[in-house]
């Protein structure tokens, strides 16, 4: 590393407080003070000092000046500090010596202690700590030392090659560098090769003898670590091409000299050595993970019983600790153990999930409650439902939205509300006003779909205006039919019976959009109506056909184009495990969903049902033909 430059400080004075005598000998000390002109020429900073010099002594003038009309406002001048003030306060501002410093000038004796009890991770960052440590620990002079930093180190084995150095030992198993990119989290690592790699680096240094390129010496293959990889039934052996070459140069320097066989000699036992050593590493790398593994698990287990038990000493139960999501929080589970320093850090965090958790459960528990006495109102509902006519009562609004009708929730949503007979009979007009007003518009919006699915399946433009009695002619056709609001229900029916069923159903309010219909569906309809019209013409479904009339079908319908599919199962289908056949209202929403955006609709099989038989032998009313049993 290169010396720092020297950086003089100097201490800004004001003009009060300049001394004439220490300017000269501080321009010469900054600038560097010589005999020749040039050198003792002033530069920008000092004419900058002389101007602003004058210019302190054009005020101290004036204010000679004008101290000249009082006597009281005269002001003695600052004395100017002695040498010994000065000297002194440079010995108290000295410079205290910073912890490093200190650590390195402890006894030898006493570091080598301390060295000798750490582990070998955080030796080998000691010994890159500074040039001292360095000196101390790379040498020979420090193998007593890595050695038991290794013994501490969950009992890391000698390496019988011979080939590294303690410190190289070191690196190779706890660093995480490329050996040859330099690349960080290189975790691809050959004991056998001694080498420590990113992934492509790996792929592009490590290679078989085959993929080598020639010009080596013949003999370095004897004399290079060799890896083996066995992934089936046949071995790959891998080289390390740095070694490689280095071994090669090596054995070219040696040609025809003495040390030539001393050489390959000690290079073949290394040879051998290093693949001892690597299957020792292999396993001691096992065992160090799993220990450390184990070790993780348990600093786990103690952390989370130390915080458990300090959040229960802030007056947390443990099911709020067991249900909210403190256990899954990255601070709970780290495998740190916990400090008063990190509890400090850590307890704001947690305590807000708690809090957190305490409020949905306090919520949670209040729409309970708000849910129970709102059932307790059920049987003021049922009483006004069954109060009304037949058409009134379908449309009149479900269980579900009367609880959010704005006169009905002062009955239930205030926690202590305890509704009576007397405080219902005083709102049940305004009740009444409310339901009707919902039937109105319920009624409207589905209206106004229905005339617009209409319009769209004929292709042609109907009235925007129609009297009341044309809506409900239109309403109760069999193609007006709609689908159950609820996703689970596939039952069909025409406005406003679908609302009574919905009642039925389910338990859930109506939105604006739960009664939907579309072209699709009343093509659909149209679609199965005239296909039983076409087995049985006698049936005059397209006059009148109801949803009763299609569903005493039963499941007589089949999709022609997807029967291929369908039958694909095989013997799930023999076996009658999976029907092909549908009811009516199956096979509209299968049109819908399935064959939407073809061209043309698909051609239905209709299969019409067969009478019941009187026979005990024959109970499901299959026909019989006496021909065939003759």
């Amino acid at each position: 590393m290169p010396p720092r430059k020297a950086v003089v400080k100097r201490k800004v004075t004001s003009d009060d407080e300049y001394d004439d005598s220490r300017d000269g000998a501080g321009d010469a000390y900054a600038t560097g003070a010589s005999d020749s002109d040039e050198d003792c020429a002033p530069g920008p900073s000092a004419a900058k000092r002389t101007t602003s010099k004058k210019k302190g002594a054009k005020r101290k003038r004036g204010a000679t000046d004008m101290s000249d009309d009082s006597e009281d406002d005269f002001a003695p001048p600052k004395k100017s500090k002695t040498k010994s003030e000065t000297a002194s306060k440079t010995k108290a501002k000295a410079r205290k010596p910073k912890k490093l410093e200190l650590f390195q000038s402890m006894p030898l004796d006493v570091l080598a202690l301390i060295m000798s009890a750490l582990d070998t991770k955080t030796l080998l960052a000691m010994s890159r700590t500074c040039s001292a440590f360095r000196s101390l620990l790379h040498p020979s002079q420090g193998t007593s030392v890595w050695k038991a930093a290794r013994y501490n180190t969950a009992r890391i084995p000698d390496l019988t090659a011979g080939d590294l150095e303690e410190w190289m030992y070191a690196s190779l198993l706890f660093d995480r560098t490329c050996h040859v990119c330099q690349k960080a989290r290189a975790d691809t690592v050959d004991y056998v090769l001694r080498a420590r790699a990113c992934a492509s680096c790996m792929r592009s240094n490590s290679k078989q003898q085959s993929k080598i390129s020639r010009g080596y010496h013949s003999q370095v293959w004897d004399c290079a670590p060799e890896s083996r990889w066995s992934p089936g039934f046949e071995t790959y052996t891998f080289f390390w091409v740095p070694t490689v070459a280095s071994v090669s140069r090596r054995l070219y320097e040696l040609k025809g000299k003495d040390g030539f066989d001393a050489f390959v000699a000690e290079r073949k036992r290394i040879k051998q050595a290093a693949i001892v050593d690597g299957q020792q590493l292999r396993n001691w790398d096992v065992r160090f993970r799993a220990s450390k593994i184990t070790f993780e698990w348990d600093v786990k287990t103690s952390r989370r019983k130390k915080i458990d038990a300090k959040l229960k000493d802030l007056g947390y139960t443990a099911n709020e600790i067991h249900y909210s999501n403190v256990r899954k929080h990255s601070l709970y589970n780290q495998p740190r153990d916990l400090t008063d320093r990190i509890w400090t850090t850590i307890e704001p965090k947690l305590v807000a999930q708690l809090e957190g958790h305490r409020d949905t459960v306090r919520k949670r528990e209040e729409a309970k409650a708000m849910k129970a006495r709102g059932e307790a109102l059920r049987p003021y509902y049922d009483g006004m439902h069954t109060a009304l006519g037949a058409e009134a009562r379908s449309l009149f609004p479900p269980f579900g939205n009367w609880l959010h009708l704005e006169s009905v929730k002062p009955l239930y949503e205030p926690e202590d509300a305890k509704p009576d007979d007397v405080s219902f009979q005083a709102i049940r007009a305004a009740i009444k006003a409310e339901c009707d007003k919902f039937a109105s518009q319920i009624q409207t919006v589905f209206w106004s779909r229905l005339v617009k699915a209409h319009s769209q399946a004929d292709e042609q433009e109907v009235p925007k205006v129609m009297p009341v009695s044309q809506l409900k002619a239109l309403a109760q056709r069999i193609t007006s039919a709609i689908n159950c609001p609820n996703e689970c229900c596939s039952t069909f029916a025409t406005f406003p019976s679908i609302l009574d069923h919905f009642k039925v159903c389910t338990l859930s309010a109506l939105t604006d959009t739960s009664l939907y219909t579309s072209a699709a569906h009343v093509k659909a309809i149209r679609h199965v109506v005239a296909a039983v019209d076409a087995v049985e013409p006698q049936r005059a479904l397209a006059k009148s056909a109801t949803c009763a009339a299609l569903y005493a079908l039963g499941d007589a319908f089949r999709c022609v184009p997807c029967q291929p599919q369908q039958s694909a199962v095989g013997p799930a289908v023999w076996s009658r495990a999976l029907s092909l056949d549908m009811n009516w209202s199956a096979t509209v929403l299968h049109i819908v969903a399935r064959h939407r955006n073809s061209p043309d609709l698909p051609s239905l099989l209709y299969t019409p049902p067969q009478p019941a038989s009187d026979g005990v032998d024959n109970p499901g009313g299959f026909i019989v033909d006496e021909s065939e049993d003759q």
